[in-house]
């Protein structure tokens, strides 16, 4: 049921922003697009914030560039300002999503990283002889916008936030597939794809395996699992998966 519908005056609120701008700040002033806003950080801070209450705000281009690590990946950085963007809209949308995710969940959470997630495996590594070690091929690449909306939706019934991370969505330049129906003619864009790189990113590619997480735990009833991002454990005392669907 849809039950946050006036989210939008928290995402624009001057202190938000201010606080956003703070936290996109810390240890990432090294490049020009940081260094200019940090300089008049607060001045800029309102503008934008003036700029999201007014429709006004737009996207600029994301830099792209590959590193490996150990596997090849596309990062994309976007600019400074849209960064700080990024950090108001999930100041406002993590509390509610946060109650929503299991406890072994451990990206993108306060309290949680890969250090929790490592010491979590191993006390299932002590109690399980047996574990299966997965992650989704092209995670990111791969998700469905329209997908992704309709599971936001389901939570966010605010229009004004809706468009804003369609919007942020919609900036992702590799995230155009066309697609051909029955028809000759019948051929249309289809959206998908997270650049890896965004705060956003990472809060939306956690969220949408969420429900991912809720069947495992609540439909095969695992006990022994840990997800981080795409990457996730399944424990169990043996190889095989029993009648009753538990690993135990």
């Amino acid at each position: 049921m849809k039950t946050h519908k006036h989210l939008f005056p928290q995402v624009c609120a001057v202190e938000n922003v201010m606080a956003a701008a703070r936290a996109a700040m810390q240890g990432k002033l090294s490049g020009s697009s940081a260094a200019r806003f940090h300089a008049r950080w607060e001045t800029h801070a309102v503008t934008l914030a003036e700029e999201l209450a007014t429709g006004t705000w737009q996207p600029g281009p994301y830099t792209y560039f590959d590193i490996h690590e150990p596997k090849l990946r596309r990062v994309a950085a976007a600019p400074f300002r849209d960064r700080v963007v990024h950090h108001a809209l999930v100041r406002v949308l993590e509390p509610l999503f946060e109650p929503k995710f299991i406890e072994d969940s451990y990206a993108c959470r306060k309290g949680k990283g890969t250090h929790a997630g490592v010491r979590r495996c191993a006390q299932f590594a002590r109690r399980f002889p047996f574990v299966l070690k997965c992650d989704i091929r092209r995670y990111f690449p791969r998700i469905d916008h329209a997908l992704l909306l309709h599971r936001i939706g389901r939570t966010i019934a605010d229009p004004q936030v809706m468009a804003l991370v369609r919007r942020i969505l919609d900036t992702h330049e590799d995230g155009r597939r066309m697609e051909w129906g029955e028809d000759l003619f019948d051929c249309h864009a289809h959206r998908h794809g997270l650049p890896i790189g965004n705060l956003t990113s990472q809060f939306f590619a956690n969220f949408h395996l969420d429900g991912f997480d809720h069947f495992v735990k609540h439909e095969l009833r695992v006990k022994g699992y840990v997800r981080y991002v795409d990457d996730f454990l399944i424990f169990a005392e043996s190889r095989e998966l029993k009648r009753d669907c538990r690993l135990v």
